[in-house]
């Protein structure tokens, strides 16, 4: 019962689709955290599909996440090498992850391997990025709280804005 009334107080919004595509106009700190993944994995996967509720001050919940990873460690849906150069050629950077390195544009040989590439511009961007003009919050802090992790936090798929 619980659970039902969550629901009605809160709306159940796909934030990031499963191809990478932002579902609003407005960049979110979901735009960098898809990136965030991606770096923090040692550039192996990436986190897509984020959908579930924003809860003002506590970040977001999301549910049933989508990964693309090198070597298609993640279920059926995981689309590898190539789905990870999906979501990034619909990616777009923002002030928080414009200087974060992604997949090169011919990441992928034969054998199905990503090679990758840092940004090689001044600016950080590479020919043909696009960087989002609209600022979001640079100051945001990414907290993943899983059932993998050693957080107090029991609740699992729990991202947070750090406060």
């Amino acid at each position: 019962m619980m659970m039902m009334t969550v629901l009605v107080l809160f709306q159940f919004e796909v934030f990031i689709k499963k191809n990478g595509e932002r579902a609003g106009k407005d960049p979110t700190s979901l735009d960098a955290f898809v990136h965030f993944t991606y770096l923090e994995s040692g550039q192996n996967f990436v986190m897509c599909g984020l959908q579930g509720i924003h809860v003002d001050k506590e970040g977001y919940k999301l549910t049933t996440p989508c990964m693309h990873s090198i070597h298609k460690l993640f279920g059926l849906t995981d689309k590898g090498p190539s789905g990870m150069r999906a979501i990034f050629a619909k990616h777009k950077c923002n002030n928080i992850c414009w200087t974060w390195p992604k997949p090169s544009d011919h990441s992928v040989d034969e054998e199905d391997h990503l090679l990758f590439s840092e940004h090689d511009t001044d600016d950080g961007l590479s020919s043909g990025d696009e960087l989002d003009t609209d600022r979001v919050d640079s100051s945001v802090k990414f907290d993943v709280h899983t059932p993998f992790s050693n957080s107090e936090n029991e609740d699992s798929g729990i991202i947070t804005n750090g406060q």
